[in-house]
């Protein structure tokens, strides 16, 4: 006997994940964040039983929201440019002058 559950006992997905017909893979198609957590795999005879956890976690490609307009402005101006980005883990944002690495600097 071998059962497939979410450790948390919810419900499998039924729209992306399929058990094969010998019941030894479980196949979860295009992940998504609704499929991060623990999963169990169930194994048992007449001898006994054995439970293994395992677990997903939902990684998503950084994507930048809002990038940085080109500005012209008048020499002795101040100009600030915004990038906001989203993405799991959240993204790292640099910036950098040619091949150059800005350093941070905290606003006040």
């Amino acid at each position: 006997n071998i059962t497939w559950t979410k450790a948390d006992d919810s419900p499998l997905n039924s729209t992306n994940t399929q058990i094969s017909s010998n019941r030894l893979q479980l196949t979860i198609a295009n992940v998504n964040h609704a499929d991060e957590g623990s999963y169990t795999v169930r194994l048992g005879n007449r001898a006994g039983e054995v439970i293994v956890e395992f677990h997903i976690k939902h990684e998503e490609s950084p994507r930048i929201i809002s990038s940085p307009q080109n500005a012209y402005v008048n020499e002795g101006a101040t100009v600030h440019f915004t990038c906001i980005a989203v993405g799991d883990p959240a993204p790292a944002i640099t910036w950098l002058l040619g091949n150059t690495l800005l350093p941070a600097h905290s606003a006040t």
